[in-house]
């Protein structure tokens, strides 16, 4: 048995899907990298790498095996170039390239914000139809183009926000502001004030409340997070509080709750001064 459970150990997976972030500059103030590397079986992994002015630190383990965080440190005259990054388990090796690049500038020379402009907050839909071509979409649920109706689309578009950016010059606007740009299926109105209808990533996330296995649900959970595009927009998602169940000590008198938003959300101890003993 215990041949056969090395065995097994010796050819299960390990691999290297993401890392985070996926690049990195020369010439910066914190000689520390931080890389999260994310893939089956990468947590027992040990790491080295071979790269002039760049040495591994430590690396951590996380509670998931699909987790590991590696600390670099890069030296003050380390050059751009990529190097690899090689992950090792017994007789298991995988190697992954990785890259450091030349800042354009140096951190105090990039230009922030300051109280000269004036930043300018819109909804697209509701500025300019720059392009009626595209104010019905075939696939969509049935809706229709109003400027009147508040509750109806209005046609606005990004081509619309480019052909009026003289009328943002003039006003002294130097930075837009956008309101999340994401496909919207929804119908009804506008009562879902989240702008949020997307049915492929309402699958992932059934998906990852059903899955037996943790590990697997952890994969869906990132998927809906990270597949961020036309199909799946999982950025204005609102998860609500789910109920939970509290035990209290004998004599102790939880207060009477506010109103919660949608039923529920609030802390159970949000009113903790109002608490009292019997």
């Amino acid at each position: 048995m215990g041949t056969l459970l090395l065995s097994l150990s010796t050819y299960a997976a390990m691999n290297v899907n993401k890392i985070d972030p996926p690049f990195w500059y020369t010439g910066m103030q914190n000689p520390e990298l931080q890389l999260m590397v994310y893939g089956e079986g990468i947590g027992n992994a040990a790491v080295s790498v071979n790269y002039p002015g760049v040495s591994l630190s430590s690396t951590v383990k996380l509670e998931s095996n699909n987790y590991l965080l590696v600390y670099l440190k890069l030296d003050k005259d380390v050059k751009p170039g990529k190097f690899n990054l090689t992950f090792t388990e017994g007789k298991k090796k995988l190697v992954k390239e990785y890259e450091l690049k030349a800042r354009n500038k140096k951190g105090c020379e990039h230009k922030g914000f300051d109280a000269s402009d004036a930043l300018y907050l819109l909804m697209p839909d509701r500025f300019a139809n720059g392009n009626p071509d595209n104010d019905q979409i075939a696939g969509m649920a049935e809706y229709k183009i109003d400027r009147k109706d508040p509750n109806a689309r209005h046609g606005g578009d990004l081509a619309g926000i480019e052909q009026h950016l003289d009328y943002f010059s003039d006003l002294g606007v130097t930075a837009l502001w956008f309101t999340p740009v994401l496909e919207n299926n929804m119908t009804g109105g506008s009562c879902n004030f989240t702008g949020y209808s997307n049915a492929k990533t309402d699958e992932l996330l059934d998906a990852a409340l059903a899955a037996d296995d943790m590990e697997e649900s952890y994969r869906l959970w990132q998927q809906a997070q990270e597949d961020v595009g036309p199909d799946a927009e999982a950025l204005w998602v609102w998860f609500a509080n789910v109920d939970h169940l509290y035990f209290a000590r004998d004599g102790l008198v939880v207060a009477e709750q506010k109103l919660h938003p949608h039923g529920h959300g609030w802390s159970l101890v949000n009113n903790v001064d109002q608490w009292t003993w019997n």
